[in-house]
């Protein structure tokens, strides 16, 4: 292969995962700023309703370390078509929800297949980018996933009265499914190993390397915690918002694109940050910013402070 191909086949590889990675976190945020719209529509708390977002998200975490070695066993792009297919199958039908319960089970299974899709496109461009262009591929596709959040949150809250969130469930499946087509068809299967069977004993060997290591331990608590403070906050937006009397999914939508436009923001900034602040002072002032923006959305009186308070959030995780 030349030069100038293999270049043209990294470029192609790259565009395929960030629409890959786009359309598996399109859905993502959606459910957020509908969760007022849901409980009266469902007729049911929306304090229940907001638990969709742990359907979708507990799922999406537990399933990563099993489709890990399943991916190494019948191939990453195999397994990642499969996962956005399954997620569009699931959106789909979310969109048919006749009642809560019902929307439950398939939050988790669409939590559970798009689990397999940001992981294993991290996976393939380990294996199949050089290294001297794997951080800039990395860095190009991640964000691709953060627009994909961005995206979803807005566009749900927008477009959520003119299409109801049957229509929102419906459009996040069809994002779903343009992604399964784009790995389909964009991922060049030559030359790949015949699928095998899942080594689940040596990958439990390997997770269990890795917790033995006490700053691993401490890591995963720390992410852990961090995680129910500032994703928790996210399902109960909107019910705040109307509480307050400051708007409904649309206002809801916006704040919550706050975050992943101060992820965008970050990503722009980190370089900087690296050199001015170092590692262990950034995670210190990333978790201050977190618990400042936390405290400010908790005493808000106005959706738009709250966004900014989000997008502060997003610079700060």
């Amino acid at each position: 292969m030349t030069a100038s191909s293999q270049t043209g086949s990294t470029a192609r590889l790259i565009g395929v995962l960030m629409v890959a990675g786009f359309a598996g976190t399109f859905a993502l945020r959606s459910v957020e700023p509908l969760v007022g719209v849901l409980a009266r529509d469902l007729a049911s708390d929306p304090h229940r309703v907001a638990l969709l977002s742990t359907a979708f998200a507990l799922p999406y975490a537990l399933i990563q370390p099993v489709l890990g070695p399943v991916g190494d066993a019948l191939g990453k792009e195999r397994v990642m078509s499969t996962c956005l297919a399954v997620l569009a199958v699931a959106l789909s039908f979310c969109a048919a929800a006749s009642d809560i319960d019902q929307l439950f089970g398939l939050r988790m299974l669409a939590g559970a297949a798009a689990g397999g899709v940001i992981p294993l496109a991290l996976a393939v461009l380990g294996d199949q980018v050089a290294l001297a262009g794997r951080q800039v591929a990395i860095g190009r596709f991640l964000v691709a996933v953060i627009l994909g959040q961005l995206t979803g949150s807005t566009f749900a809250g927008l477009i959520e009265a003119e299409v109801g969130w049957r229509g929102v469930f419906a459009i996040t499946a069809g994002m779903a499914a343009v992604g399964c087509v784009a790995t389909l068809v964009g991922f060049d299967r030559s030359g790949r190993a015949p699928p095998r069977r899942p080594r689940f004993g040596e990958a439990l060997t390997r997770y269990g390397g890795i917790i033995a290591n006490p700053r691993a331990r401490i890591l995963f608590a720390g992410v852990f915690v961090e995680a129910i403070a500032v994703f928790g906050i996210f399902p109960h937006l909107a019910p705040l918002i109307e509480a307050r009397g400051e708007g409904g999914a649309r206002e809801a939508g916006l704040a919550l694109a706050g975050f992943a436009a101060g992820g965008l923001i970050y990503s722009a900034l980190v370089g900087h940050l690296v050199r001015l602040l170092g590692p262990s002072r950034m995670l210190a002032w990333g978790g201050a910013i977190c618990a400042g923006a936390l405290l400010v959305i908790g005493l808000a009186g106005s959706w738009q402070v709250d966004c900014a308070a989000l997008t502060a959030m997003g610079l700060g995780f």
